[in-house]
């Protein structure tokens, strides 16, 4: 699986996206998911596995 990253809560800021764009150049990933974590439901196993859990 390649990396990713995801973001919650850039509400249109460009600095955000520009922020965003950059550290996920810098981290090579292959996908940026723009999420709502309020409408979302998490499995808190892949959580725990990354070792993000509570964060």
């Amino acid at each position: 699986m390649g990396t990713f990253l995801f973001v919650t809560d850039l509400h249109g800021s460009r600095w955000k996206y520009e922020r965003t764009l950059g550290l996920a150049e810098e981290l090579r990933a292959d996908l940026v998911v723009n999420g709502d974590l309020e409408t979302m439901t998490f499995d808190r196993r892949i959580l725990a596995a990354q070792g993000t859990e509570g964060e």
